[in-house]
């Protein structure tokens, strides 16, 4: 939806596009309901290099977790959840 919207209207506010292309594109979209969902399924990625860096920090830099939660402005349980999700503490209570 943000991609229609930046097309037509900023094209337009622009005037690299007409009143009129613009109203054909929102039909053309309309259309195809690309207005109401994304053409395509956009795959979820997990960052890895920056839990590398974050996990080099802490091995070979000796860097605590508190200290990288506080230079991040993060309480430590938030830090821990953000970033340290494969090292989390669950445990079942019953």
């Amino acid at each position: 939806m943000f991609f229609c919207t930046e097309i037509c209207e900023g094209q337009a506010a622009a005037r690299s596009v007409t009143k009129n292309q613009a109203r054909y594109l929102w039909s053309q979209f309309n259309a195809f309901g690309i207005r109401v969902i994304e053409p395509f399924e956009i795959p979820s990625e997990k960052p890895t290099l920056l839990l590398e860096i974050i996990h080099s920090f802490i091995n070979q830099l000796g860097y605590g977790r508190e200290e990288l939660a506080a230079t991040l402005h993060l309480f430590s349980n938030d830090f821990a959840t953000f970033y340290l999700e494969n090292e989390k503490n669950l445990r079942i209570v019953r």
